[in-house]
């Protein structure tokens, strides 16, 4: 914290809250935080261009200007672009290389920009595509967990843009995911604001049972961390049961913070922790810096250690944990294995004949054509007035829709000099209203018919 620029009263703030959290409503402590400086940034291509190119534009303008000491940034920033991949070729074992070819012809322009940006910006690394996915590259290249700076060791932080940055947290690296301005203004020289989080610990017991993924276990954890107000707060893993995890099986938990919705899914290091940096090629100086430093600062946990102060602690027995299929649509929404066939609807026998493929492939159509009609009445004038009393200007306009305005239509021969009423009978609607067409009525016309 002293080489983040604390302030002694800062200082006193913080170990003060720290030892006991009580203090947080003390009005002399309720704003204690300290001016947080990463020792790096994360970026994907998706959101870093932007970032790039503000900071093109920015040096640029001081140059002009001649400012002294304009362009300089003092921390390294990586880019890894991971997000523009699109599937083009499938199938073949040349699938990759041609996808990857496609690429870099369809986004040229991008990657000239990022090439020019990596020559002009010393602390900037660019990642081609094809070598990964940042937060994959994150863990097994970028990290250091402990890095020496000038002759003084410290541990990794970092910001990244991509929510799920929080995935290195499983490697006892302190960082989150924010925003493009967020990152410019760090790279600018600019801390980032950080009060002292609530830290709410979950206490891991027990082991994984035989047959049970890393998958089950984060469903099954992001279930019931949901339950709890962790927005904005901080979740710290302990107990016996880190023993058990893989560094892997930590990255799927850590991965899930967004969901759980935590800031962070933070792991303290430990030996699995060296482990992973030693199977990832880490010199052996490094891994044994590493060590020295976390063990000399009480940073690294061990089996026997005591529980950190928490303001509340969970507890979690990962021997509970079972096979697990989740959704349809949210991470909570989760079934085991054995409730699956429970959640399958009756088979045709018992509820009647299923829906035949005649009968799908009629409401796919109606499908289809409901979603051209209602593309084209967004750009309907707001009022229009036809022959038919108060149901002509946006039922005609539907009815164009239908078949005028869309060439080769089915419907054309039908439509083109229909009325409002033929226009709504033809929807499946015994009536279409004109001056405000409630479109929303017209969805369950277009499900499957139930024989």
């Amino acid at each position: 914290m002293l080489r983040h620029g604390c302030a002694p009263s800062q200082l006193n703030a913080l170990a003060a809250v720290g030892t006991n959290p009580a203090l947080r409503e003390d009005p002399r402590y309720r704003d204690a935080g300290l001016d947080f400086y990463p020792e790096r940034i994360l970026m994907q291509d998706s959101s870093g261009l932007p970032v790039l190119a503000d900071i093109a534009a920015l040096f640029q303008a001081a140059e002009e200007l001649g400012l002294q000491g304009a362009g300089t940034v003092r921390m390294r920033a990586d880019l890894v672009v991971d997000h523009a991949v699109e599937v083009d070729y499938w199938g073949g074992a040349d699938a990759a290389a041609k996808n990857l070819d496609a690429e870099f012809e369809r986004h040229g322009s991008r990657f000239k920009f990022l090439k020019w940006a990596q020559g002009r910006f010393p602390w900037l690394r660019v990642t081609p595509p094809g070598s990964g996915i940042c937060h994959q590259l994150n863990l097994e290249l970028f990290a250091t967990v402990v890095g020496v700076k000038d002759g003084v060791a410290g541990v990794d932080s970092l910001l990244g843009t991509d929510s799920h940055t929080t995935m290195v947290n499983a490697l006892s690296v302190f960082g989150w995911g924010v925003g493009g301005i967020e990152a410019t203004s760090v790279l600018l020289g600019n801390p980032v604001n950080l009060p002292v989080p609530h830290v709410v610990g979950v206490r891991l017991s027990g082991a994984l049972r035989a047959g049970v993924t890393a998958t089950d276990l984060a469903l099954s954890l992001t279930a019931m961390l949901r339950r709890h107000a962790l927005v904005g707060k901080i979740v710290e893993f302990c107990g016996a049961g880190m023993g058990a995890l893989s560094l892997p099986d930590r990255a799927t938990i850590a991965n899930m913070a967004p969901e759980y919705g935590a800031t962070m899914g933070f792991f303290p290091a430990d030996a699995e922790t060296l482990a992973y940096l030693r199977m990832t090629e880490r010199s052996e100086q490094h891994v044994a810096i590493a060590e020295s430093f976390l063990k000399a600062q009480g940073l690294f946990w061990s089996a026997d250690a005591p529980l950190p102060v928490f303001e509340e602690v969970l507890d979690f027995d990962l021997g509970s944990v079972q096979a697990t299929v989740a959704g349809p649509s949210r991470p909570d929404q989760k079934l085991g294995l054995a409730q699956v066939p429970q959640s399958v609807p009756p088979a045709p026998s018992e509820s009647g004949p299923a829906i035949g493929r005649k009968a799908f492939a009629e409401w796919r159509y109606r499908h289809r054509r409901h979603h051209q009609l209602h593309q084209h009445l967004q750009s309907a004038p707001p009022r229009r007035r036809g022959p038919v009393g108060g149901e002509g200007g946006r039922a005609r306009f539907g009815a164009q829709a239908l078949g005028q305005d869309i060439p080769g239509s089915r419907f054309a021969h039908r439509v083109r000099h229909a009325d409002a009423s033929r226009a709504a009978k033809i929807l499946g609607r015994a009536r279409f209203r004109a001056r405000r067409p409630r479109l929303h009525h017209l969805y369950g016309q277009f499900r499957p018919p139930k024989s």
